[in-house]
């Protein structure tokens, strides 16, 4: 046959489910008497269809039955399946070309154009009926006794009201949820704001649900270990899933448990909701077991943010092309408009990780640094929380903070924890309270980056303690110079640890107290600690070589206690 003419047309196909609308798909003239319309396998992919899966479930005995006929009446419920491929290809050309402007080895830059544009059907910009991801389903086991909840319709302000009309309008023409004002559960809808950004995330109070709810086992990975992975990597990919859990099937028996209620009504979700007690950690399962081949080799799974990286530009390719083979064998799709397709460093999980370690954004640190005396203990509180996630990269930071924390627990103590009693709460800041935050304040500049433990460095564990507190640093130095005291050496911080002695704690001996960091330390950090080489410890009191020294024996009622410790 003999092509003259190619076209870029706008298709919408009449289908038995409802009309498919297709924006700019190039299309083939060909010479021939027939009238026919052909879809090449290309744009079958992109829509969702993979043919391969289609002829191994025929080859299986699965039975694909047709339609009773084409004609589609106009009272038929639509199922729109828009797939903007031209709005697709501009996404993944600012990909491309982000990923050339950060140093994306040139000779290869060809190769990963072609495979972005291989894979082009793993994305999406817009909601679209795709099939659900092809996962377990979430399935929720209720307690005995369970009551059926229906909540009334909440009050919310006009931005909140027109996103949930439009978004719960998209979900139902496109088969995520159906209306069913029939169900005997019904848990409010909570529109949240996206950080830094005037749209909202459209999450469920499903506090009623869940306390019926037997939690799933499971627990999300531990971000401190699992960054360690990629030390030495050479650049990283960042993804971000579209709509990441309405992509996940919902077991037909846990529907109507998980419906929720607007003003336009009650609709029943077919896919995973967010805010249910198992959603993240089912997802989380999920993702784990979808990338359980590349999992902290090449790829890192945070709910539905994902870290791609490798240590050459050639494994960085291969990765991405098993990746992207993952994620199309699986239905699974990528938000085109939020991923980073290559980078030297990535701003993940809040931190800017690059080969090297870990270090907190600076706009972060900066927003923290300016904020005025919080005016309120809930302003307070939020602060504090804040803060300590910058702990493990500050030396001294427990004992610095202690006072502000007093303050904080004394006004938790006669007006309860929860944060709408804090809000009500007005601070009074005593010249010495106003040193206490500035101390705090100036320590968040000192914020350093943590290194990955190297195998080859020499690794130090430095602790210390007083009547009231403890602390502990690990480091490590590449290039040890035996004509320099230990001060003077070039150390890499890896973390700092510290705390408070309570309670019967406060009554130990001074050796006790200076003991009880380093098995702490032990017993906490031993991701960083057990290394072939050893490691050597630093204190300043001369006694505990006789209990930590490993030619020494030591006491049976320390050592009693030192085991209890590490318990």
């Amino acid at each position: 046959m003999l092509c003259r003419s190619a076209v870029t047309l706008n298709l919408r196909i009449e289908t038995a489910a409802g009309p498919l609308n297709l924006r700019s798909v190039p299309c083939l003239v060909l010479d021939g008497d027939e009238d026919e319309f052909l879809l090449g396998r290309k744009t079958m992919q992109d829509i969702g269809i993979d043919i391969d899966r289609l002829f191994e479930q025929l080859a299986g005995g699965d039975r694909v039955n047709e339609a009773d006929g084409d004609d589609v009446s106009d009272n038929d419920t639509e199922l729109h399946f828009a797939v903007d491929m031209e709005d697709i290809h501009r996404h993944l050309d600012r990909m491309l070309d982000e990923a050339r402007e950060a140093g994306f080895e040139p000779l290869l830059l060809e190769e990963l154009r072609t495979l972005v544009y291989e894979y082009a059907d793993v994305w999406r910009v817009h909601i679209g009926a795709d099939p659900p991801a092809d996962v377990e389903p979430l399935v929720a086991q209720l307690r005995p006794g369970a009551q059926p909840y229906r909540s009334g319709i909440r009050k919310y302000p006009e931005p909140q009201r027109k996103f949930l009309r439009e978004f719960v309008k998209e979900l139902e023409k496109n088969g995520l949820v159906k209306r069913n004002n029939a169900s005997r559960w019904a848990c409010p809808a909570l529109p949240v704001k996206k950080p830094h950004s005037d749209d909202f995330r459209c999450t469920m109070d499903y506090r009623p649900a869940n306390k019926w709810t037997v939690a799933l086992a499971g627990a999300t990975p531990n971000l401190v270990v699992a960054i360690q992975s990629v030390k030495g990597a050479y650049a990283f990919g960042l993804f971000d899933l579209f709509k990441g859990f309405w992509q996940l099937p919902l077991h037909h028996i846990s529907q109507e448990f998980y419906s929720f209620v607007t003003e336009d009504g009650v609709f029943t979700p077919t896919r995973v909701p967010q805010g249910a007690s198992d959603s993240a950690t089912h997802f989380q399962l999920q993702m784990q077991d979808c990338f359980r081949d590349m999992l902290y080799d090449n790829l890192l799974v945070w709910i539905d943010d994902l870290l791609l990286f490798a240590k050459t530009p050639e494994e960085y390719l291969a990765k991405l092309r098993e990746f992207f083979a993952v994620l199309r064998a699986r239905r699974l799709k990528l938000n085109a408009k939020k991923c980073l397709l290559f980078s030297k460093q990535v701003t993940w999980c809040g931190k800017v990780v690059d080969g090297e370690g870990i270090r907190h954004s600076p706009e972060r640190l900066e927003a923290l640094v300016n904020l005025p005396l919080p005016p309120t203990a809930a302003a307070l509180q939020q602060f504090l929380c804040a803060a300590n996630w910058l702990r493990d990269s500050m030396v001294d930071y427990a004992r610095t903070v202690h006072p502000l924390q007093a303050k904080l627990k004394d006004v938790m103590a006669r007006r309860g924890r929860r944060k709408s009693q804090l809000a009500g709460v007005d601070l009074t800041w005593t010249d010495e309270d106003k040193d206490a935050f500035s101390a705090v304040v100036g320590l968040l500049a000192t914020s350093n980056k943590q290194h990955f433990a190297d195998k080859d460095a020499r690794v130090r564990l430095l602790t210390d303690a007083s009547n009231t507190g403890w602390s502990i640093v690990v480091s490590q130095v590449r290039h040890w110079d035996e004509e320099k005291s230990v001060a003077e050496q070039a150390h890499e911080r890896l973390v700092c640890h510290g705390g408070h002695f309570t309670g019967a704690q406060l009554n130990w001996s001074i050796i006790e107290k200076e003991a009880y960091p380093v098995v702490r330390a032990c017993a906490d950090l031993a991701y960083l600690l057990d290394r072939e080489k050893g490691i050597h410890i630093y204190c300043d009191h001369a006694n505990l070589v006789y209990i930590f020294a490993p030619d020494k024996t030591v006491k049976a009622p320390l050592r009693g206690k030192l085991q209890r410790w590490a318990m």
